[in-house]
């Protein structure tokens, strides 16, 4: 792949595959949340890149810094009020502890040919389904070279040995 963001995609998928099998749907944003009823399996995520900034260098290279951004869903198994069994409320909590994986395993992890991810935001995407979304959001930066006289890309190797649905 010569295009950076396919090869930034591709390091995240599987990192996220090898740092948390119990991911059900692992795959690019492209709208799947504002179907009706999104065909996904859950827990999932959705990944992408958003308010990328890039500055000349020389040579066609150029800079690059912007936002990789993680849609974490899960099923909201329902309303949390004082009488909830601490079963149910801990449960009612996977969305949080999927998301601290998420970043655990993200955190600082640097791509080959990337720099380092840094958490720079979180929220919840208000939805009246019974699906709780959090958006968040790492910064990270590099140089693209892929304009650059002779430059070729190494591709990045994809490992899928998993059951997850991409």
């Amino acid at each position: 792949m010569n295009a950076p963001f396919s090869n930034l995609y591709l390091a995240l998928h599987q990192h996220l595959i090898d740092k948390i099998p119990e991911l059900k749907y692992l795959a690019r944003d492209i709208g799947q949340l504002n179907l009706t009823k999104p065909s996904l399996l859950y827990p999932a995520t959705l990944i992408d890149f958003d308010r990328f900034k890039f500055e000349n260098l020389s040579e066609n290279v150029q800079t690059a810094s912007g936002n990789v951004v993680l849609k974490i869903v899960v099923l909201n198994d329902g309303v949390e009020v004082k009488s909830t069994p601490d079963e149910w409320r801990q449960k009612s909590l996977s969305g949080f502890e999927l998301e601290q994986k998420v970043h655990t395993a993200l955190q600082g992890f640097q791509p080959e040919g990337f720099g380092m991810l840094n958490r720079c935001s979180t929220n919840t995407i208000p939805r009246k389904d019974n699906l709780h979304v959090r958006e968040v959001i790492y910064s990270i930066a590099f140089e693209d070279y892929s304009c650059r006289p002779g430059f070729q890309m190494t591709p990045y190797r994809l490992n899928l040995q998993s059951d997850m649905q991409v």
